[in-house]
C-alpha cells in the first residue's frame, strides 16, 4: 500500500509540477497564491475617482482593447471602469524573490468570472492574461528549477 501511495503522490507532484509551473504565475490565480516564490504587495482598489499615473491608465485600456477584440469600444479609463461590474480594478504588486522582477497584477469582475491581466511593472509589457480565475498567454516561464527544494529536481 505505501508503495502504492508514494506512486501516485510521485505522478501527482510531477503532473503539478511540470503544468502549474511553465508560467512563473502556475496555471491559475490559486496557483499563484502558493508560489513560495512570488510576494504580493497589499490589495489597492482603484476607480474613476482615483488619481492614476499615464501608464496605469495606458496599461488598463491597453489590456482591455486585446481582451475584448474591439467587441466594445474601450477608448478611455471612464470606459474601462464602467466596463466593470464593480466599477473598479483590483491592483497588487507581484515580486519574484528569485529573479527579483516586479510584475503589476490588475483584477476585475465581468459578471461572475474574475478577469485581469499582468504587465512587467513599470512598462507596456503585457506578460499574461487572466480569464475565470486561469492565467493565460503567459510569457514569463519559471527557469530557477535548481532553486526549488531538492525533491522537486530529482
Amino acid at each position: 500500500m505505501k508503495k502504492i501511495m508514494f506512486a501516485l503522490c510521485a505522478v501527482i507532484m510531477g503532473i503539478s509540477f511540470s503544468s502549474a509551473h511553465a508560467c512563473l504565475f502556475g496555471s491559475s490565480l490559486t496557483d499563484m497564491a502558493r508560489m513560495s516564490n512570488l510576494q504580493t504587495g497589499p490589495e489597492i482598489r482603484i476607480n474613476k475617482k482615483s488619481a492614476l499615473t499615464n501608464l496605469q491608465k495606458e496599461q488598463i485600456i491597453n489590456a482591455l482593447q486585446k481582451e475584448l477584440h474591439e467587441v466594445e469600444k474601450i477608448t478611455t479609463i471612464k470606459d474601462a471602469f464602467n466596463y466593470t461590474d464593480e466599477g473598479m480594478f483590483s491592483v497588487r504588486t507581484v515580486f519574484d524573490t528569485l529573479t527579483y522582477e516586479s510584475y503589476t497584477m490588475y483584477l476585475y469582475h465581468a459578471g461572475d468570472t474574475r478577469c485581469g491581466f499582468i504587465y512587467k511593472e513599470g512598462t507596456l509589457e503585457q506578460v499574461a492574461r487572466i480569464g475565470d480565475g486561469s492565467i493565460h498567454e503567459c510569457t514569463v516561464k519559471f527557469t530557477k528549477y535548481n532553486s526549488l527544494p531538492w525533491h522537486f529536481t530529482k
